[in-house]
């Protein structure tokens, strides 16, 4: 790139790679915790559940698009999947 102008026109065509990315990073800066959690309670029938592994989820925002890892917990008891980090950014349907 050889000018503001073109350095102006490349972040323009990816700002919401950019803006993704940003707000990845935001999230991982609040909640790091919900990222790195390896057990929690079912909300339903208390029982203690352990975390099944990472899933991924696209989201799409009006500042940008990423793909969000975050952990799933399953409760054998009352068989009700589970996914605190949805929970906290609002994303639960």
């Amino acid at each position: 790139m050889e000018d503001l102008g073109k350095i102006s026109k490349a972040v323009f065509q990816e700002r919401t790679e950019i803006l993704g990315r940003l707000i990845l990073g935001l999230i991982g800066r609040k909640f790091g915790h919900l990222l790195n959690q390896e057990d929690c309670e079912c909300p339903h029938c208390g029982k203690g559940m352990q975390r099944q592994g990472n899933l991924c989820r696209h989201i799409e925002t009006l500042a940008g698009e990423f793909e969000l890892s975050r952990p799933y917990f399953y409760c054998r008891e009352c068989r009700f999947g589970y996914y605190p980090l949805d929970e906290a950014l609002g994303l639960s349907e």
